[in-house]
């Protein structure tokens, strides 16, 4: 199996070494893992941006020339991304990585961006949540239809602390709208839509996005998928990919792919 979304230490979220993870991952039987470690334009100088992943990237290809039984990739995971797009665009260029991940990690509150995941959901009301939520698809349609990407990441991504954590049970299909236009995007532009593994450990224990949504991404014709665990740690990263290979097989896929060089190559399923 390949993962197309991994962190290292240098993501501020994670402490573990590049080779540890890659040591991890053959020890799993993994054929690959692409690292994608954060630039989050709303809280990243460019500096900082620009030193961690070229430093993951460098990273990843001298890993990618030790390790001759696991084909480690380039990677980044750009959020935010429509708020500094010049940033994005520099980054990219400036450290030409094989993969770019696009995701949207926050929320526009009193005129200042807060981590979904330091947001209070048990303390607002359900017409609070509602708007937050149609922002962030608002804001995940307009990255994707202007930003440089292959890869929209953990789409549904606020779900998990809203039913995940404070169990509001807000149902997604109140939003399929939003999100059938986001799909649409991402499939005319031929870029992949992660399956993303990560909460399957958790209390919410769902993909992102959730079983019903990638199969209205694959009856829409969405072709390109990707798998990824987010892992930040080692022991995370091949989180739930048998069980959700086999979903994949069910509904119509026979391969996902991952990106080299920012072109998508298919492993079957």
């Amino acid at each position: 199996m390949f993962n197309s979304h991994v962190h290292t230490y240098f993501s501020p979220d994670s402490t573990e070494s590049p080779e540890a993870m890659c040591r991890a991952a053959i020890d799993r039987n993994m054929c690959g893992i692409a690292f994608t470690d954060h630039a989050s334009l709303d809280s990243y100088i460019l500096d900082n941006a620009y030193r961690n992943i070229l430093n993951s990237c460098e990273a990843a290809r001298s890993l990618n020339e030790k390790f001759s039984s696991l084909k480690v990739l380039s990677g980044v995971e750009i959020s935010e991304v429509t708020r500094k797009p010049d940033y994005a665009s520099r980054l990219i260029k400036a450290t030409n990585p094989d993969t770019v991940l696009l995701s949207v990690h926050t929320a526009v509150i009193n005129s200042k961006p807060v981590y979904f995941s330091k947001i209070n959901f048990s303390a607002m009301e359900a017409g609070e949540i509602y708007s937050l939520l149609k922002n962030y698809f608002r804001d995940v349609y307009n990255s994707v239809t202007s930003a440089d990407f292959d890869i929209l990441a953990h789409l549904t991504h606020p779900f998990y602390f809203i039913n995940g954590k404070a169990h509001k049970n807000i149902p997604a299909h109140d939003f399929y709208g939003d999100i059938e236009k986001i799909f649409s995007v991402v499939i005319e532009k031929g870029k992949s839509l992660e399956v993303n593994t990560s909460k399957l450990n958790s209390d919410y224990n769902m993909l992102m996005p959730s079983e019903d949504l990638i199969r209205v991404y694959r009856q829409m014709g969405g072709t390109l998928i990707s798998l990824g665990s987010d892992a930040h740690e080692k022991e995370n990263l091949d989180l739930g990919f048998e069980e959700t290979k086999e979903f994949l097989k069910k509904i119509g896929f026979n391969s996902y792919v991952y990106y080299e060089k920012r072109k998508p190559f298919k492993i079957s399923l």
